[in-house]
């Protein structure tokens, strides 16, 4: 095994020359990406943490019951905020709050894109699968390391830790859901001109008729549709035509 063993591929020395070049000629570009970073982080921790704790949890009440409008859940609100203030702690939960909506903001903005163009090709979906599982399968330490050495100490490098980390359950999800929605309307679209699941060409819902030579309306096609009976079930002869 020594034949394997003494020529070993320089993967290590080649990442650490990719890694040098970009920490030495990318300074300016980790630099605008920390600055416009900071700046989202700054505004929203101002926002939190400049008005009284009772007004942030008035709002944050008043979310829950715009949501859920269920009055159990808003009172585990409040006591959950009222217990983090009676420890001391609402700095420390804006700052962790600051971070979670900093990072669903980057999220959006780059999964959204991201699967709007993989749900309109799918061999660039296949291709960014394994990618995709990758990012989610090393630990988070694992980016946090080399976002420390480009952007510095702050929470900045947590932000970029947390994005590549969650970024790929945004792509994956905005292309399953966008080529859900596709499908459904396809399939409603069949529903709505009484056509069979396989049927490329519509036609108009007339076209549809009865066993017993009757029209067949729109309810009773789409019923029919929906039980899986191919048209030719709809009777072997058309009026009209």
């Amino acid at each position: 095994m020594e034949w394997l063993t003494d020529y070993k591929i320089p993967v290590g020395k080649a990442a650490k020359t990719v890694f040098d070049w970009m920490n030495d000629n990318l300074g300016g570009v980790f630099d605008a990406i920390s600055t416009g970073l900071e700046a989202m982080i700054d505004g929203i921790l101002w926002l939190l943490q400049t008005p009284h704790p009772f007004i942030i949890i008035a709002l944050f009440v008043a979310l829950t019951w715009f949501l859920q409008k269920n009055w159990k859940v808003c009172l585990g609100v409040v006591i959950g905020f009222l217990f983090i203030l009676n420890q001391g702690y609402w700095e420390e939960t804006t700052e962790s709050l600051t971070l979670i909506l900093s990072a669903c903001v980057v999220c959006m903005g780059l999964g959204v894109p991201i699967g709007i163009a993989a749900a309109h090709r799918p061999k660039l979906y296949r291709a960014m699968v394994p990618v995709l599982d990758l990012m989610q399968t090393l630990p988070t330490f694992v980016y946090l390391i080399p976002a420390i050495v480009f952007f510095g100490l702050g929470m900045v490098p947590g932000l970029i830790a947390t994005v590549i980390f969650v970024h790929p359950g945004g792509a994956a999800g905005g292309r399953n859901r966008l080529w859900c929605h596709a499908k459904t309307a396809a399939v409603e679209g069949g529903i709505a001109l009484c056509l069979p699941a396989d049927h490329g060409r519509p036609e108009p819902d007339h076209h549809a008729v009865a066993l017993d030579g009757g029209h067949r309306g729109p309810r009773r096609c789409q019923r029919s549709w929906r039980a899986g009976r191919p048209r030719a079930e709809f009777g072997q002869h058309r009026a009209g035509l």
